[in-house]
């Protein structure tokens, strides 16, 4: 008994360090240096003579990472504090890890998530991604937590995590469009489910229903997009 408690202090504390670093690898030093390159493209300039609206629709993705930084503009005294500026994406970067080691637990087990979330926490493109001012933080975090509520549906049968994975992945494409790829193993778990359970009309309802939230949340922008090409 006093081993197995051991192992299991062993496993928490190896954990939590696994977690403690990535959070270090992510949130240090980020005022670190002036903007590079891709960080100032997602950054609405006020002196282009264009509004935001205009501004976003003449951009070749989707509108979230503006709206955000946009929203920072004012607390970041007009895009100047970079740590301001950068946190957020940081933060989504931070939670991604927690998403991942969840989910892989959920396929696995504890051990093979731990080994997963040390790899995913410390990979080098994704603390860099984390870093910077631009959307592929939030892309892989939506991603990850869509394919998440997607478990918890299969797992709780509660609707409420069916809509809000939906909404999930439609908030990530409104990123970028690289948040369809984290549609075909979301999509994977409800045609699973299904199938289990297709002969449950409330099932097939809901489906239809969140499948509606999540075009009309694309729609909101897409289509005005489109028709201002």
């Amino acid at each position: 008994m006093n081993v197995d408690i051991k192992k299991l202090n062993i496993f928490k504390f190896t954990l939590f360090l696994a977690i403690l670093t990535s959070a270090f690898l992510r949130f240090y030093d980020l005022s670190y240096s002036d903007y590079q390159g891709d960080e100032i493209k997602a950054l609405f300039n006020v002196r282009n003579n264009k509004d935001f609206f205009e501004f976003i629709f003449d951009q070749k993705k989707g509108p979230n990472q503006f709206l955000l930084t946009n929203a920072l503009r004012g607390v970041s005294n007009d895009y100047y504090n970079y740590l301001v500026m950068r946190m957020p994406f940081a933060l989504a970067g931070f939670l991604a890890v927690i998403i991942f080691y969840l989910i892989i637990k959920y396929f696995y087990n504890e051990k093979v998530a731990l080994y997963a979330t040390i790899f995913f926490g410390s990979s080098g493109v994704l603390v860099a991604f984390s870093r910077i001012v631009q959307y592929q933080s939030f892309v892989i975090l939506l991603g990850l937590l869509t394919i998440y509520l997607g478990l918890k549906y299969a797992l709780t049968k509660k609707y409420l995590y069916l809509y809000l994975a939906y909404i999930s992945q439609a908030l990530g494409i409104l990123f970028h469009y690289d948040g369809v790829f984290f549609a075909i193993p979301f999509f994977g778990v409800i045609l699973r489910e299904y199938w289990i359970d297709r002969k449950n009309k409330k099932l097939i309802l809901n489906v239809i229903w969140a499948k509606l939230l999540f075009v009309s949340i694309l729609g909101a922008f897409y289509i005005p997009f489109v028709l201002n090409i």
